[in-house]
Parts: C-alpha cells; sequence; structure tokens
C-alpha cells in the first residue's frame, strides 16, 4: 500500500518507506495494480507509467522484497531491471501510438529471468534490504551464526534489558554493525558511535580511543 495498513492482523508495509520511492510513484503503483494482483515482472511493467519507474526506483524496490512474490529470487529481479524500464518504455508508446496487440494485451511477453545467475549471500542481501528499507525486515545476518551464539551464551538485546530491569550489569551480545560515526572527544582523541543490531533490536554503542587502537580496524559496517 502507499501507508502502512495492518490487515487482519498483519502489518503491510508503506511503499512511501521504501528509500529511494516517493508518494507519486507509490500512488502509481497502487493504482495501476488496482484489484488485480500484479502475475510478473512483465505485468507490471506493461502496466507502469515509465516516468514513474527509473532504474534506481526500481532496485530499491527489488532490495526491499516488493516483488519477491513474482520472482523466484532477487538477484534475478536484479539482473531483469533493464528489461523492466524497457518493457515499460514500448507498452507506453504503443498505448501513446494507438498499438494494441490483443495478445499482448491479455498476457504481456514475458521478461525473461536468467537461470545462470550469481547467488547473493544471505548477509548482502539482508544488508541490501537494510538499505532499502532501514533494518533487517525478511531476516537478520546473524540467524546464520544462532547455535554458535547460543553455544557461547550470547545474549539478545531484548533479554539484556529485561536484565537490566532485574539488575544485572553485565553481559555478552552479538551484533552486526550497521552504522559507524568517527568523531572527537573534547580532548581531541577519537571516539566512534558504533549502531548495532541483533534480531530483536537495535543500540547504539560508544567506542573510544583505547578501543579503537585495539579493535577499530574490524569493527567495520557489515561486520
Amino acid at each position: 500500500h502507499v501507508d502502512f495498513v495492518v490487515v487482519e492482523e498483519n502489518i503491510h508495509y508503506s511503499l512511501c518507506a521504501v528509500k529511494g520511492v516517493g508518494r507519486q510513484v507509490a500512488e502509481h503503483i497502487v493504482e495501476a495494480r488496482g484489484t488485480k494482483p500484479f502475475l510478473d515482472l512483465a505485468d507490471f511493467a506493461g502496466r507502469m507509467n515509465p516516468k514513474f519507474i527509473s532504474r534506481r526506483t526500481l532496485e530499491a524496490l527489488v532490495n526491499a522484497g516488493a516483488f519477491d512474490t513474482l520472482v523466484p529470487h532477487r538477484e534475478q529481479a536484479s539482473a531483469a531491471l533493464e528489461s523492466i524500464v524497457g518493457t515499460a518504455q514500448r507498452a507506453a508508446s504503443n498505448r501513446q501510438n494507438g498499438i494494441f496487440d490483443m495478445f499482448e494485451v491479455e498476457k504481456p511477453q514475458p521478461i525473461i529471468l536468467n537461470p545462470d545467475f550469481k547467488r547473493w549471500t544471505n548477509v548482502q542481501r539482508l544488508e541490501l534490504e537494510h538499505v532499502a528499507i532501514g533494518f533487517h525486515l525478511s531476516g537478520h545476518p546473524l540467524d546464520d551464526y544462532a547455535d554458535l551464539l547460543s553455544q557461547h551464551a550470547i545474549q539478545t538485546w531484548r533479554e539484556l534489558e529485561v536484565l537490566l530491569k532485574e539488575g544485572d550489569r553485565a553481559c555478552k551480545l552479538g551484533a552486526t554493525i550497521v552504522a559507524r560515526q568517527d568523531r572527537r572527544t573534547k580532548k581531541g582523541t577519537p571516539m566512534a558511535v558504533l549502531t548495532l543490531s541483533d534480531p530483536t533490536g537495535s543500540f547504539e554503542c560508544l567506542m573510544f580511543s583505547e578501543q579503537i587502537a585495539k579493535f577499530g580496524q574490524i569493527l567495520e559496517v557489515g561486520m
């Protein structure tokens, strides 16, 4: 939907909340879809006004998972971006020139998906999703390490919040770094603010000169 909508206790994500997709684009997509869901990428492209769907917009939609029900893999949709734009332009040109193919109107010429595509790793897919949406939605990079974290008694951010209220003062956390801001203290020594994320939430951590000297090179975004 254009905005966030709750349907039978499920949250339907807002197209406007995808970075790179403005309200006009979201409204056009929803209007073009109407009550008839898109069947595949060609059907989507055939109903679009090409002025609303740039390659950048489509890339954001792919990375956010907007085409997950239309293609088996996001990598295939990503590789077909030029075909989507081209199909939309041809369909719009035909409509403008009064050229209609009754067979194509009924079922648009399919966009061929490359079967020999290079798979993204789970981390790559989720990081692209994070860029498009602002957080990990369909999974988390730490999901692959759940057993290992459990073996080492690594707690989650949500568990830590509960423990802190109960009086605990220390525990071990596992997280991925989603942002890092390097700064200087009033004395001029280096410091950094890390934004960390695990499957239960996100939090910030301060890193001062001693930690930067010791761990700074490995504490980078994506690690």
